[in-house]
């Protein structure tokens, strides 16, 4: 997919999830990179370091705060578990 925003990945994964599993589509596979920006867990507690500008983005996971950037190669299943 090349590279794409996480809040526009984030929004492809719902839709695509949401016709997965309707069964509208099969299982897919997307891998694309993301532009700069942190992600931080629904737990954890941003303290206010200097993230450089980049945008802080919270997500719907666990753990800490996660870069995100061009390099690095993102994987994000799109599977209908009950069958597996």
């Amino acid at each position: 997919m090349g590279r794409v925003s996480y809040l526009e990945a984030l929004s492809l994964q719902e839709e695509l999830a949401g016709r997965r599993a309707s069964g509208e589509t099969k299982d897919l596979f997307l891998t694309l990179e993301h532009f700069p920006c942190y992600t931080i867990g629904r737990s954890s507690q941003y303290e206010g370091e200097d993230l450089g500008g980049l945008p802080l983005i919270r997500a719907d996971r666990g753990g800490g705060i996660t870069y995100h950037g061009p390099g690095q190669l993102i994987g994000y299943p799109i599977f209908f578990l009950e069958k597996r």
